[in-house]
């Protein structure tokens, strides 16, 4: 009876430690902050879809930026071969 009562003592404790530890990953309060331990940084959901959303905005920004500068270099490349072969030297 005694190694009964042990052995389930024993489970009970272990799982209970494993159900702790599993619980220990989400969004929690950590000395009057919310942290996340699943975030390498520790920021909470709420905190990552932010950034997640001010970095794609930003990325966005800068992908329009860049195809108005090629856009420009295009037609800036487009106007010289006009004026190459608008002189007197080509035209008819």
């Amino acid at each position: 009876m005694k190694k009964l009562t042990v052995s389930l003592l024993g489970a009970s404790l272990l799982a209970g430690a494993l159900f702790a530890n599993s619980d220990h990953m989400g969004n929690h309060m950590h000395e009057g902050k919310m942290m996340n331990h699943s975030n390498m940084s520790g920021m909470t959901d709420k905190q990552m879809a932010k950034m997640m959303d001010t970095c794609k905005q930003a990325f966005l920004k800068s992908q329009k930026e860049d195809v108005s500068s090629v856009q420009s270099k295009k037609l800036q490349q487009l106007n010289k071969v006009k004026e190459l072969f608008s002189s007197d030297e080509y035209s008819g």
